[in-house]
């Protein structure tokens, strides 16, 4: 009796680990698929959606590699591997910090905080005590409604050059300045003429050309489109600028997308957060980081020295803020 009750517990011990690894062979399929899928983003738009997850593939293999090991499945682990290395490949290059840019001398430095508050958040005092306690140079919001904007009229004293285009819903911005502004221009992208700002300050007797522009979110076929769209028009009018120049907001698309790519190969930009890591920024709802994905972004040209960049408090909205320290050649 004892002899039959090991075997069977030794029997029932063996189907649930084959059923184990015939799920986790199963997920490692799915994340080569979804890995493979997300290079091809620019034939769909769900084949878009399915590029910004390489941080995630990435953890997931990692987390069935170790399974793997484990029960010494080895076939699996080596297929596994080929799928950690692919992903790493998209992954590894933003932990890898940029060559120093030879700076103009004299340079200057400028801190500046993004942040997509969210149209829907109503936590005012807390985002106001986080940007006195940063006390950046220039602040950019994004998704500005009235409510934001006459909120913060609490802090205009801090920034004296500021414009505001307040919006209901999503499309509202507004930058602030402490530094001089010599002009603020209302810009206009896609068929749907979304807004955005540029501001041209001069910081070091250099005139520094900052632009904050909020794309449509690519949930849906003509929203894609039309996001499309408003990055063709943001690079066309970033390219027509002398440097330095900065390109700045929440741009509904991550590291990984072929239309990021085609982004920075039309305007020469550089992402703030090379060398500093991914820092996903979107949805703070997750409950880990690592289930975020990184769609807020400062974009720099190359005679711009970015010493830090990182994320921000939790201000209550569904992305973080980031801040971005660098130097501008005067």
């Amino acid at each position: 009796m004892p002899n039959s009750l090991l075997s069977y517990e030794l029997r029932a011990e063996g189907i649930a680990i084959s059923i184990t690894l015939a799920l986790a062979q199963t997920i490692v399929i799915a994340v080569f698929i979804g890995s493979i899928a997300g290079f091809m983003g620019g034939i769909h738009y769900y084949l878009e959606l399915i590029s910004h997850f390489h941080l995630q593939y990435l953890m997931i293999a990692l987390i069935c590699l170790l399974f793997f090991i484990a029960l010494h499945a080895w076939w699996s682990a080596s297929t596994t591997i080929l799928i950690i290395l692919l992903n790493l490949l998209v992954v590894l290059p933003y932990y890898i910090p940029r060559l120093n840019v030879d700076l103009k001398e004299p340079y200057y430095p400028m801190k500046l905080l993004f942040s997509n508050v969210e149209s829907k958040n109503i936590n005012f005092s807390g985002f106001i005590s986080y940007v006195i306690e940063e006390n950046p140079d220039v602040l950019i919001i994004q998704e500005a409604t009235e409510s934001w904007i006459n909120r913060l009229q609490a802090i205009e004293k801090r920034f004296p050059y500021n414009k505001a285009l307040p919006r209901p819903w999503s499309v509202g911005i507004a930058l602030y300045s402490r530094l001089p502004v010599a002009q603020f221009e209302v810009i206009t992208l896609g068929s749907e003429r979304l807004p955005g700002l540029l501001a041209r300050i001069n910081h070091g007797g250099a005139m520094l050309s900052v632009i904050t522009i909020h794309p449509r979110q690519p949930l849906q076929r003509h929203y894609f489109r039309q996001r499309n769209e408003q990055l063709r028009d943001a690079a066309s009018i970033v390219q027509g600028l002398p440097a330095p120049k900065i390109l700045v907001g929440d741009l509904n698309t991550s590291l990984w997308s072929p239309y990021y790519t085609d982004l920075i190969r039309h305007t020469g930009l550089h992402n703030a957060r090379q060398g500093f890591g991914l820092l996903p920024t979107w949805p703070t709802y997750m409950p880990v980081r690592v289930g975020m994905i990184p769609i807020d972004h400062c974009l720099v040209s190359p005679d711009i020295w970015v010493f830090h960049m990182r994320t921000g408090w939790n201000i209550g909205s569904d992305h973080l803020p980031i801040v971005v320290d660098m130097e501008i050649p005067g």
